[in-house]
């Protein structure tokens, strides 16, 4: 899929400088400094190293390569800095299949 980015007009190139839609001009200049300042924090090697890990080979959910998919990002979320619960990997407990209906059994605990 391509973007599709419309052209601008002849002489339009300052005007589209100066503001940034739905932005005041004061709190246009403030949104690019942030923007300037989250893409200079980005490291794409790293982030391309973290993407050929993860995808070098199958990770199956509840196999060791699984495990081994969940650890990696887990490293690199944390050497991002990032250490809030809420973006932390699940590990399951216990697993369990089960036929439910006619009659409910066990399969594999």
């Amino acid at each position: 899929m391509l973007p599709v980015v419309p052209r601008q007009a002849a002489g339009s190139s300052a005007r589209v400088q100066e503001g940034l839609l739905g932005f005041s001009p004061p709190r246009a200049a403030a949104e690019r400094e942030a923007e300037r300042r989250f893409l200079a924090g980005i490291d794409t090697a790293r982030m391309s190293a973290t993407h050929r890990a993860v995808t070098a080979h199958p990770h199956i959910a509840g196999s060791a390569r699984s495990m081994a998919v969940a650890g990696t990002l887990q490293a690199a979320l944390q050497e991002a800095g990032q250490t809030d619960p809420r973006y932390g990997l699940s590990t399951p407990r216990s697993i369990a299949v089960e036929i439910v209906s006619p009659i409910a059994r066990p399969i594999c605990r």
